[in-house]
Formats: structure tokens, C-alpha cells, sequence
């Protein structure tokens, strides 16, 4: 964590908002978010039964274009079971519907992750968008919470 908390104020160049309803906080670490994606698929298992992938991703950069240049994303993968073509609203916990939260901080050697070991998403639909809201604790115990209330680009892969 202390490599993370260090370094993470530096993002991409058209960097995060800093409305109070759109950040992360790691511990005592508070940074903003810039915007909000979730890419879906739909798959069957092996009886045909069919299941669906919502993976949220929140990221510094106002732009998708601006990925390349970020420097963390904050990451949120929720199975469902059964065809869904539009973005899930709903609790989502950790071990159940949601298989993984992390943050992801992207370094000159690689890559850092402050994995959650517990926690909930809340996905709610808005009228011009939707709020994310997530409140768990990392496999080292540190508190991570991230609240994202706008627009959220779905992409289906």
C-alpha cells in the first residue's frame, strides 16, 4: 500500500474530477475519478445455460482515449447468471455476484494491485447515468471505497 499511496496523485494528463461524488479512497489516500466504463458479454456454461460479465472500470482520464496515458483504474467484475443486455443495477458482494474488486496502479516496472478481500458494489440507475458505489477492505486491511455518480459508457466486447 505505502508504494501506492505515494505515487498515485500523478495521472493522466487531462486528469480526475474532483467532485466529492466521484473518488476513491485508499485509506487515508483520496484521488478523483475522471469517468466510468463497463464492457459486457454474454456466454452460456456447458448445458447452454446462459450467464452474463459486467466488468466496470473507473479511470482518471475524462476519455476512453486517455487509457494509455492512466496511471491506476479502480475494477469491478460481477457475474450474473442469465442473459443481460443492459448495465445490472443492484448489490453486488464480494465472493458472490462480484468476483473481484482492485485497484490498479501502473508503474515504470509494471503494475501494483490492492486486491479487495471483502466488500459491496452498488450499481442504481440515475437519470442522466448511473451511481457506483463500493466499500470493502483489501487483503493488507486497508479501507478502499470508490463512489462514482454520471454517465457510464457500456462497450460490449
Amino acid at each position: 500500500m505505502a508504494a501506492i499511496a505515494m505515487t498515485m496523485a500523478a495521472s493522466c494528463d487531462n486528469g480526475g474530477s474532483s467532485s466529492r461524488n466521484n473518488r476513491i479512497n485508499l485509506g487515508d489516500e483520496t484521488i478523483g475519478i475522471g469517468s466510468a466504463y463497463s464492457f459486457w458479454w454474454v456466454s452460456s456454461d456447458d448445458n447452454g445455460r446462459p450467464w452474463s460479465n459486467y466488468e466496470f472500470l473507473l479511470l482518471p482520464c475524462t476519455s476512453w482515449d486517455g487509457y494509455d496515458d492512466a496511471e491506476w483504474d479502480f475494477y469491478f467484475d460481477v457475474y450474473l447468471d442469465g442473459a443481460v443486455f443492459e448495465i445490472p443495477t443492484g448489490r453486488f458482494e464480494l465472493g458472490n455476484e462480484l468476483d473481484m474488486a482492485a485497484f490498479t496502479l501502473y508503474t515504470d516496472d509494471g503494475y501494483e494491485d490492492l486486491i479487495a478481500a471483502s466488500g459491496v458494489l452498488e450499481v442504481n440507475s440515475l437519470r442522466n447515468g448511473y451511481s457506483i458505489t463500493f466499500n470493502g477492505t483489501a487483503e493488507d486491511g486497508t479501507p478502499m471505497s470508490a463512489s462514482w455518480s454520471g454517465p457510464v459508457e457500456l462497450m460490449p466486447m
